[in-house]
Order: structure tokens, then C-alpha cells, then sequence
């Protein structure tokens, strides 16, 4: 045998022990794919499910890592493309961000809770619970709004601290920087906090946000549930600024009846707002998993998709 093989093969089997013993490695994502009907056509997207995680764990330490990958279509071959014109010294491609990074965080248990600082959605993310964020049947965007600061994308800079008290689940977070990283959102002196918990039969969820010194993106958001037989009530509010861009601001109501259905989850919900900031917005939404790996998601939604207008389709999500 080549004796180059063999020293590698004897420097592995010395070091794979080390590397298991200093921390425990998993990954794991999805790749997704909708096909969606509404007022631009039919075409097939993904809303954002498609990813690459990588989890590190120390156990000895209590210390942890997280690193994501946006892995939709497109992304990849659009990082290549800035990256080739800032080397050739286009200023814009210079100072963009990468599309392809998600979360990319270090953090440490510390008694019941955690603190971790890096790129992190915020502590009040998706704290309305809806199970369908992340496809062509959110709420995000639609009945309630979007953006790093609410429900949607990353911030950068956070330093954020969760812990569960009894049946409540508390996170708090802040930005220390006092500039702005190159690059990055102007998420200078944000902070959050969020109360999420269930008593009983009762669930609630308190959540505000001041946004940043320079753009503002706050909100307040304040919801229940009530379980009751095979079925789950929601009704929740969501206030920010309105987005003139995307309409998605001011304040909405929205109200929601979620029950188990023929081995999958069927859900109505209704808004007063929806994407357009004026009209209402509806949703009947079904899902259902096949097997542990695999989510099948089809269902109605009018005035949503980000301003697509109404909308159909069906979305497969596998995990891995």
C-alpha cells in the first residue's frame, strides 16, 4: 500500500477520536419546491425552505455554534457573480452581503436559559406561531408583517438571551455596536423582547420591538389560542409602521381555527388586512406528512403571497 495512504489513514484514526470528544457535529436542512398559481402566472418558486445547517455542540463547555446556508436556486450562482464583480472592483458588489448566509451564531447554556451573540432571527420570529411561515401561504408579509425585524430574515450583530420560566419562554436581545458592520442593515441600538406560554388549555404570546436608531421597523405583537377538542382558536394582533413599499405595515387582526384532519392540519385563517394594507386577507391551508422527512403543504390564499395577489398551489419540503 502507498505509505502516503497509510500515514493518513494512521493521522485520521488519531484524530477522529480528539475531534469527537471536542464537539459533537450534525447537519441538517431541506430542499423545498412550490408551484404556485396567483396573479403573475404559474410558476414554481421556494419561499425560503430550501437550507444547509450546520450545529456544533460542545458538551463539556456548554458551548454551541450554528452556521446556515440559503440553498434556493439562484443564490449560489448570484454570490458567484458579486464576488467576481468586486474583484473586478465594481463598488456595489463590493459592499453587498451574502445572499446564501442565514444564521451564524455562537452561544453558551447557562443554567435554564442560553446566551449566544452573531447573525440570529429575532427573539419575537414567526412568536405567532404560524405553521405555514416559510411557504407561499404565510402570514408573513400578508397578515402580518415581515422584515429582519419582525418575522422574516436575519439580524446581525444580536446578542440575545432565552430561557423558559415554568410554562413561559422569555427571550431578550440588543445590538451593542455603535456602528454598522460593512455591509449590514443599520441595526444600530435595537432591542426585543418576547413572552411566549401556555396555561392550560390557553396559550399566549407578547412581543415587542423598537427596530433600529436609524429606520425604525418597530412593532408590538399580542396574541391567544384556546384548545378545545381536536381543535386549536387563535386570534392575534400585530402592529408596526407601514412599509410603503410592500404595504405590510399599520394594524392588523387576524383570527384562526386550526384542527387535525384525515392525518394532516387543517387551517382557516382570516385578517382585516392583508397584503395590500387595505383589503382583507383569507387563508385555507392544509398540511400533511407522509412520513417524518416529508411535508406536503397545498392550499388558498386571497390578497396574500407577498403581493401576488390570490393564490393556489401545492409544496413538497423534504428534510434531511
Amino acid at each position: 500500500m502507498n505509505k502516503k495512504i497509510i500515514s493518513m489513514a494512521v493521522a485520521a484514526a488519531l484524530v477522529a477520536p480528539m475531534a469527537a470528544q471536542a464537539a459533537d457535529v450534525t447537519v441538517n436542512g431541506n430542499i423545498a419546491g412550490e408551484i404556485v398559481s396567483n396573479d403573475a402566472g404559474l410558476y414554481m418558486q421556494d419561499n425560503g425552505q430550501s437550507k444547509l445547517v450546520f450545529n456544533v455542540k460542545d458538551a463539556e463547555s456548554g458551548w454551541y455554534a450554528r452556521y446556515g446556508m440559503d440553498i434556493r436556486l439562484g443564490r449560489l450562482q448570484g454570490e458567484i457573480a458579486g464576488i467576481a464583480g468586486a474583484l473586478d472592483g465594481d463598488a456595489t458588489a463590493k459592499g453587498a452581503k451574502f445572499a446564501t448566509d442565514r444564521a451564524a451564531y455562537v452561544g453558551v447554556k447557562m443554567g435554564a436559559g442560553s446566551l449566544q451573540f452573531g447573525r440570529a432571527t429575532t427573539v419575537g420570529a414567526n412568536i405567532e406561531g404560524d405553521k405555514f411561515s416559510g411557504t407561499f401561504l404565510e402570514m408573513r408579509n400578508n397578515a402580518t408583517a415581515g422584515g429582519a425585524y419582525n418575522s422574516a430574515s436575519f439580524l446581525n450583530q444580536v446578542i440575545q438571551y432565552r430561557t423558559k420560566m415554568g410554562g413561559t419562554k422569555l427571550g431578550v436581545e440588543y445590538i451593542a455596536s455603535d456602528v454598522t458592520s460593512a455591509g449590514a442593515n443599520p441595526e444600530v441600538g435595537h432591542y426585543a423582547v418576547s413572552l411566549k406560554g401556555k396555561a392550560g388549555s390557553i396559550g399566549y404570546y407578547l412581543g415587542m420591538n423598537n427596530g433600529n436608531t436609524s429606520t425604525g421597523n418597530d412593532y408590538m405583537k399580542v396574541g391567544a389560542s384556546m384548545a378545545m377538542g381536536g381543535m386549536n382558536l387563535r386570534l392575534g394582533m400585530d402592529d408596526s409602521p407601514e412599509n410603503t413599499a410592500k404595504k405590510t405595515g399599520g394594524s392588523k387582526m387576524h383570527l384562526g381555527l386550526d384542527m387535525k384532519m384525515g392525518g394532516g392540519l387543517l387551517d382557516v385563517t382570516f385578517a382585516d388586512a392583508g397584503n395590500d394594507n387595505t383589503t382583507s386577507y383569507t387563508r385555507i391551508a392544509y398540511k400533511m406528512k407522509p412520513s417524518k422527512s416529508v411535508t406536503i403543504n397545498t392550499g388558498y390564499a386571497i390578497n396574500g403571497n407577498s403581493g401576488a395577489g390570490d393564490t393556489f398551489g401545492v409544496g413538497v419540503i423534504v428534510g434531511f
